[in-house]
């Protein structure tokens, strides 16, 4: 097993780009559809004939019949609203017949439909069968779907060595968020051995390529030096990239480095910004953040009790540290500055330590 990853992190590493349709070997079927997902052209297919009535008729007819190439189209088309309507119930039928003729898109499109709900409510369980089937069959991109079903434990089981197994496979694909998910993996040591250095290259080229996740924790691996040589100035660029693109742990830690002038010029009214935008995103450290600018009335207009409600969020959202500050405002209804006649201290957020989805911060109290 052991020679098999080393193998297997050494073709990821020495892989320049992913597999073309000539590497791949793939060829389409008549109407245009991939079955293994090497290429997007089922994509353009399909937006080619939506003008096109008389294929259309030909492709329903097919359908029909029980082809699964073409009810693998059909489903696309009406998820899509290729032909001009949306019919999601209508693609969960078409996606579900393309699944049982064996067709790999078909069952992984299938999945899809289950997981996002096409008949008004999603099936994770049985969704998560049906994309490890389509990844059986060689569906690269349900590769990826396969894995997080894998690693999350979407049937009640977790299984973190299968899932870094598909992850890997999914990079050498050429799938950027498969490459992502592995580099993680391998940088912590999830299911698989670790190899930080192997990990942190892999999650470079994942940021390089775009992925939102792997900007933030390239960044996190900058800013500390972790498998690659420390530079806060980058650090503070890719996590700028990826808050860009908002990605929510992306937007917090930005705001950090600009609270604290790390990498980049200080300046706590932006930080406050993007505390923001991290907390309607989602990210349990921006709603405390921000709750803290609000609490302080650090580039914001003072406002306790509208710091508690993002406090409360934060908790909701996983936190244990917000509860902490709303002990404090029940002891001190003024918020944490106290009474006008007291001295005004304010709490600097400093990292402190982190966990598997990137840095942790605590609060540093200076007083005037």
């Amino acid at each position: 097993m052991k020679a098999f990853w080393a193998g297997l992190v050494a073709a990821l590493c020495l892989a320049a780009s992913a597999p073309s349709m000539a590497q791949s070997g793939e060829t389409a079927d008549r109407w245009g559809v991939y079955p293994y997902d090497w290429s997007n052209s089922a994509a353009d297919t399909i937006l080619a004939l939506s003008g096109a009535a008389n294929r259309r008729d030909e492709i329903n007819l097919a359908a029909a019949e029980g082809d699964g190439a073409a009810n693998t189209l059909m489903c696309m088309a009406y998820a899509e609203g290729t032909w001009g309507f949306t019919d999601l119930v209508g693609a969960y039928d078409l996606c579900q017949v393309a699944a049982k003729a064996g067709h790999p898109r078909g069952m992984r499109n299938f999945g899809l439909a289950l997981e996002l709900g096409y008949r008004g409510f999603a099936e994770k369980a049985v969704a998560k069968s049906w994309y490890c089937a389509a990844a059986d069959a060689g569906n690269v991109f349900a590769f990826y779907n396969c894995g997080i079903a894998l690693r999350d434990g979407w049937d009640g089981t977790i299984n973190n060595e299968e899932a870094s197994m598909w992850f890997a496979r999914g990079s050498l694909a050429g799938n950027v968020n498969a490459k992502a998910d592995f580099a993680y993996m391998l940088i912590n040591g999830i299911g698989t051995n670790r190899n930080i250095e192997s990990g942190a290259w892999l999650m470079m080229e994942a940021a390089q390529a775009g992925n939102p996740f792997a900007m933030n924790e390239y960044g996190w691996l900058l800013q500390k030096g972790i498998g690659v040589q420390k530079n806060e100035f980058e650090a503070a660029n890719w996590y700028k990239k990826s808050a860009e693109l908002g990605y929510a742990g992306g937007m917090t830690n930005y705001g950090y480095v600009l609270e604290v002038g790390l990498g980049v010029t200080k300046d706590l009214c932006a930080a406050t910004s993007w505390h923001l935008m991290g907390a309607q995103a989602g990210d349990p450290t921006a709603m405390e953040n921000y709750g803290l600018a609000l609490e302080n009335g650090r580039c914001v207009t003072k406002d306790v009790k509208l710091a508690r409600q993002w406090y409360q969020a934060a908790v909701s959202a996983g936190s244990t540290r917000a509860a902490e500050f709303i002990r404090n405002l029940d002891a001190n209804p003024y918020g944490y500055g106290g009474y006008s006649n007291s001295p005004v201290c304010t709490r600097v957020m400093v990292q402190c330590g982190a966990n598997e989805w990137g840095p942790q911060f605590c609060e540093q109290e200076v007083c005037n």
